[in-house]
C-alpha cells in the first residue's frame, strides 16, 4: 500500500529483509539449500520492481553507495515528472541523463531515445511505464570502469575546443592516472565542471552526470581499501 517509494535500505543478513545471501534452510533448519533474499525484500522486490534496493553493509562500499544514490535519485526525478507527464520533461529528462545513461548501458540507452523520439501520442502513461522499466534495468548493473573512462572522454571532446593547450594537457594527464586508479575520477571531474560552468557549456551543464545526487551524501568515513576510493566517482 506504500506510495512514491524510491528506494529501500534493508538489513544485510536478516531473514527478513536480506537483500541476498540469506541462507535458506529445509523444514527441519539443518539443511541450507540455496542462498536468496530474506521473505521481506523478496515482497519488496515483486511489488516494487523499479526501485532501488540495498543493504546498508554495502552502502560502506563508495562504488556500491554511488550506484544506490544514483538509481534512487534518478527513478526519483523521474517519479516526480509522472505524476503530471508532459512530452516535453520526459524528453529534456532524457537529455539531461544522456551522459549517466551513456556511463551505465548504452544500448538501454538508445532504445530510451527511441520510445521518445517515436512518441506519437495519445497515452503519455503508457509511455511513461515502459520508460520506467527500460531506465530501471538501465541502472540495474554498475557502470563499468571503462565506461565512466569513455564518458570523461567524451565530455572532455565536446568542451576541448574551448579549452587552451595547457588546459587540455591537465586534463588528459588526470585522466591517465584515474585510469591507472593512483586517483579517483573526482579530480577529473572537477576539472571538467569548473570548464563547463566557466564556457556555459549548454550541452553539458544539465548533465546530471556531474552531480547526481547531492554531494552531502559522499560525506562518510573513506574506505580502509584504496582500490574502493580509486574507483569511486563523486567522494568529497
Amino acid at each position: 500500500s506504500l506510495k512514491g517509494v524510491d528506494g529501500f535500505v534493508l538489513k544485510s543478513r536478516s531473514p527478513s529483509c536480506g537483500v541476498k545471501n540469506v541462507r535458506i534452510h529445509n523444514i527441519e533448519g539443518k539443511t541450507v539449500l540455496k542462498r536468496g533474499p530474506g521473505l521481506f525484500t523478496s515482497a519488496v522486490l515483486e511489488h516494487f520492481p523499479n526501485t532501488a534496493v540495498e543493504d546498508e553493509v554495502q552502502l560502506k562500499n563508495p562504488v556500491r553507495r554511488e550506484h544506490f544514490l544514483n538509481r534512487l535519485y534518478t527513478l526519483a526525478r523521474l517519479r516526480k515528472i509522472a505524476q503530471n507527464p508532459t512530452l516535453g520533461d520526459l524528453i529534456r529528462f532524457q537529455s539531461s541523463n544522456r551522459l549517466l545513461l551513456m556511463a551505465y548501458n548504452q544500448k538501454e540507452l538508445a532504445r530510451l531515445d527511441n520510445l521518445v523520439s517515436n512518441y506519437t501520442g495519445p497515452n503519455l502513461e503508457t509511455l511513461i511505464k515502459k520508460y520506467t522499466q527500460h531506465l530501471s534495468h538501465a541502472l540495474s548493473r554498475r557502470p563499468r570502469f571503462t565506461s565512466h573512462i569513455n564518458v570523461l572522454l567524451y565530455a572532455f571532446g565536446s568542451i576541448s575546443k574551448q579549452l587552451n593547450d595547457q588546459e587540455r594537457s591537465a586534463f588528459l594527464d588526470r585522466l591517465e592516472q584515474f585510469q591507472s586508479r593512483k586517483i579517483n575520477a573526482s579530480e577529473p571531474l572537477r576539472l571538467l565542471r569548473s570548464w563547463i560552468f566557466r564556457h556555459e557549456s549548454q550541452e553539458l551543464k544539465d548533465q546530471t552526470y556531474l552531480n547526481p545526487y547531492p554531494s552531502e551524501l559522499n560525506d562518510l568515513p573513506k574506505p580502509s581499501r584504496s582500490r574502493a576510493l580509486q574507483l569511486s566517482l563523486y567522494p568529497t
